[in-house]
C-alpha cells in the first residue's frame, strides 16, 4: 500500500474512530448465523473488536513495519485523489 512506501497515512476522519472489520471476521459472522440451529430474520451488523483512530493505526502500522508513520489529516477530495492514484498504479502493475 501506499502508506509504506510514502509512509504517511492519509485521512479525512478527524478525531474519529472506527472498528473496522476483516473479511474472515465477516464470514465467521455469517457461518454462525447459518449454521445456527435458531436463525434469526433481519439485519445483523459485523463490527470490529474496538474502534480505532487513525493516530492508533499510523502507530500499529509503524510497529508492524518497522518505519515511522505519519497521519495527515486531509479533506475528503485530497484523500480521493490519492486512492485513485494507488488505484490506477495498481491497476498497471495487474497489466504486467
Amino acid at each position: 500500500p501506499q502508506v509504506l512506501s510514502t509512509g504517511v497515512l492519509a485521512s479525512a476522519t478527524g478525531a474519529g474512530a472506527a472498528a473496522y472489520v476483516t473479511r474472515e471476521h465477516c464470514a465467521r459472522d455469517a457461518a454462525s448465523v447459518v449454521a445456527s440451529k435458531h436463525p434469526r430474520r433481519g439485519v445483523f451488523d459485523s463490527t470490529g473488536p474496538v474502534a480505532l483512530t487513525h493516530a492508533q493505526i499510523d502507530l500499529a502500522l509503524g510497529r508492524a513495519s518497522g518505519r515511522t508513520i505519519l497521519a495527515k489529516q486531509a479533506d475528503v477530495a485530497e484523500v480521493e485523489a490519492a486512492l485513485r492514484a494507488e488505484d490506477a498504479i495498481n491497476r498497471t502493475k495487474e497489466r504486467k
